[in-house]
């Protein structure tokens, strides 16, 4: 059980018992707190049956329906202060008013539900992408580029005829959506993202280069400087890709619904 069913499941437990109570000393009536607590209940029961995105289906319809039922309601009664409006006209304009809510009700819940898919399919590509840069940090870590960078030039001094062999590079192709879907980070999160991007792509570029036959014939000083120059990059990638992980987890806040489905 995930720890936002445990606080759902424990909140609706405490709205069941406290409810009924309240209802009385604050001047309300108990049919009234003992609804709350069958409609809380009721949630509960969804939730814990159907999931949080089936759930929050009513939930959704519940928030739209509230404020705009409120002001349909307020309209309604409005019509008491019109003078001269007979009991047709009445009848007339309270179908009106109950149609025009009944539109927009359905309208805010469906823009309700394209920005929660919007928002759920950023969270989804975002952390994808720091699981990603999770690991390409952690293997970064695991070497010594220092010692490497010595091995490398003492090979060189040992052989001037020393060649390098990249076994693997670093796999990015999650980070490389999220770049060709920028617009889905926040303007502070890009910058760090795009110099993660960048360093992978030019050591990416650099691994083409030095398996080419191109490369093999340099001198071996400029092979050796290529290499260096490789691996201090290399060197550079973990303190980076912990800048884009910072970022990427200060995400916009997108409400506790947003959190949950």
């Amino acid at each position: 059980m995930t720890t936002e069913l445990k606080l759902l499941m424990g909140s609706v437990a405490v709205a069941a018992l406290i409810l009924p109570h309240l209802a009385g000393p604050l001047g309300g009536v108990g049919v009234v707190g003992q609804g709350a607590a069958v409609a809380a209940t009721v949630g509960g029961a969804y939730c814990l049956l159907l999931g949080f995105s089936t759930a929050a289906i009513f939930a959704r319809a519940a928030l739209a329906l509230v404020p705009i039922g409120g002001l349909a309601v307020a309209l309604i009664l409005s019509l008491d202060q019109i003078d001269g409006l007979g009991g047709v006209d009445r009848r007339a304009l309270i179908a009106a008013i109950v149609v025009a809510a009944g539109w927009v009700v359905g309208f805010v819940t469906a823009e309700m539900r394209r920005v929660g898919q919007e928002q759920e399919r950023r969270r989804d590509l975002i952390r994808a992408v720091i699981s990603e840069v999770e690991l390409i940090a952690s293997h970064g870590r695991k070497n010594d580029w220092q010692a490497s960078i010595g091995a490398v030039e003492a090979e060189f001094q040992k052989d001037r005829r020393y060649q390098a062999f990249i076994f693997y590079g670093h796999n990015f192709a999650t980070l490389r959506r999220l770049v060709d879907q920028i617009e889905v980070l926040r303007w502070r999160q890009i910058r760090s993202v795009m110099d993660l991007y960048q360093l992978l792509d030019r050591l990416d570029r650099m691994e083409d280069r030095i398996a080419s036959d191109a490369f093999r014939a340099l001198p071996w000083d400029r092979r050796q400087a290529g290499l260096v120059r490789f691996l201090t990059l290399q060197s550079q990638v973990p303190s980076i890709a912990d800048d884009a992980l910072m970022s990427l987890r200060d995400g916009p806040f997108n409400g506790l619904m947003g959190k949950i489905v």
